[in-house]
């Protein structure tokens, strides 16, 4: 990482102590925090609040693994303009901690889930509820009126995480599910590569076979000796 990023980055984390636990920042600072230990020396790419990209990419010959990273009573979803939801849109993992405390060690407050494990766990738990944004409440009562009222399951655009905080007996749950998954320092690292591995499987063939023209191509087009013809076959093997 260069002293540029260095710099920006321990400048938000001061800012972001400064705010308390939890604060809605967090989740930005985590972010930056888990790229860097997963991927070290990556560059960091700014995203605009919302912007549809994910969170942390990992490459593995040509294979891309998507990575989100949550807090708290997070978004998991917005309806597009076909009327469809995308629910965690970009994620092949989750990284998430339920109540973030910047004082202490970032990596080690993180579990680690597969996509289907994390939405399993919100579902059972009762904790999932549709919203309405900003944006489109202010649309709703600009054509309606600010006296009407607004039908949540007709005009929710968001899907989040229902706040668990304030229940003591909610807030047990979520840590008993959580716990039932390996920490990013502890096995949860480990647990991404396989993913990243079983996807490359499952995916892969198609990579491999491009690759093979390629350097048949190559080779046919005396580019490539045979020598390292058959090197690059046996490296896709």
């Amino acid at each position: 990482m260069n002293e540029k990023n260095i710099h920006v980055q321990q400048k938000r984390r001061q800012n972001i102590i400064t705010q308390g636990i939890d604060c809605g920042l967090h989740g930005r600072f985590a972010e930056m925090a888990i790229r860097e230990y997963l991927t070290p020396g990556t560059e960091i790419i700014e995203k605009n609040i919302g912007a549809n990209l994910p969170d942390i990419v990992m490459i593995q010959d040509g294979i891309e693994f998507y990575i989100e990273v949550k807090t708290g009573s997070a978004n998991l979803g917005t309806i597009n303009n076909k009327g469809e939801w995308e629910i965690l849109n970009f994620a092949d993992a989750v990284t998430y901690c339920p109540e973030l405390d910047t004082n202490l060690d970032i990596i080690s407050q993180f579990y680690v889930f597969t996509k289907d494990e994390f939405l399993e766990m919100w579902e059972k738990l009762g904790l999932i509820r549709k919203k309405v944004s900003t944006k489109a409440m202010k649309n709703y009562r600009i054509e309606y009126g600010s006296e009407s009222k607004c039908n949540v399951d007709e005009y929710a655009d968001m899907i989040s995480i229902q706040s668990f905080k304030n229940s003591e007996k909610k807030y047990s749950m979520v840590l008993e599910w959580c716990e039932k998954m390996p920490k990013l320092n502890q096995g949860g690292k480990a647990k991404i590569n396989k993913l990243i591995n079983n996807k490359y499987n499952l995916t892969g063939k198609d990579a491999k076979i491009n690759y093979i023209l390629k350097f048949a191509e190559e080779w046919k087009n005396n580019n490539l000796s045979t020598e390292d013809f058959v090197t690059s076959l046996k490296n896709l093997i």
